[in-house]
């Protein structure tokens, strides 16, 4: 990461320890409000299951990225950036993503019809709760003795 680069996210990386702090009272509190049944352990697992689901599928982070950037965005324009991913595969992919709901699929009814694509709430929520572990990875994996030295 260049400079430049580290100071665009600067902001970011100075709120890691804040961000951490608070996902552990978050956990703490559910923790302690809720009574941990059989039940409740297998709902919470059978969500944690769905959204390591999301996040390993191959291209899916990448076909959301490319969605967030330019905010909709048709087919042929994801396969360009995408140069590796079949046709056939972005296809699945967009329709898993559209069936999770986070993708919205809009058709334009023009000669010839075309379909476009953007995030849905919970696809955008989803994109920007995964920056800062972008970020983090980038600061620890590319750069981990720059970043020892800060701390």
């Amino acid at each position: 990461m260049r400079e430049n680069e580290r100071e665009t996210f600067k902001e970011l990386i100075n709120l890691f320890p804040q961000i951490i702090q608070t996902s552990n009272l978050c956990i703490q509190r559910e923790l302690h409000n809720f009574t941990h049944n059989k039940k409740r352990i297998d709902m919470e697992r059978k969500d944690l299951k769905q959204i390591i689901s999301i996040i390993q599928g191959k291209w899916t982070l990448e076909i959301l990225y490319i969605i967030r950037i330019y905010r909709t965005i048709n087919f042929n324009e994801i396969k360009k950036h995408l140069t590796k991913i079949s046709s056939t595969i972005l296809a699945k992919r967009l329709k898993k993503l559209e069936d999770l709901q986070m993708i919205q699929r809009s058709i334009i009814d023009v000669h010839p019809i075309r379909v476009f694509y953007s995030l849905s709430h919970f696809g955008s929520n989803f994109v920007h709760l995964m920056l800062p572990i972008f970020i983090y990875s980038l600061t620890e994996i590319h750069f981990p003795e720059k970043e020892k030295k800060r701390s």
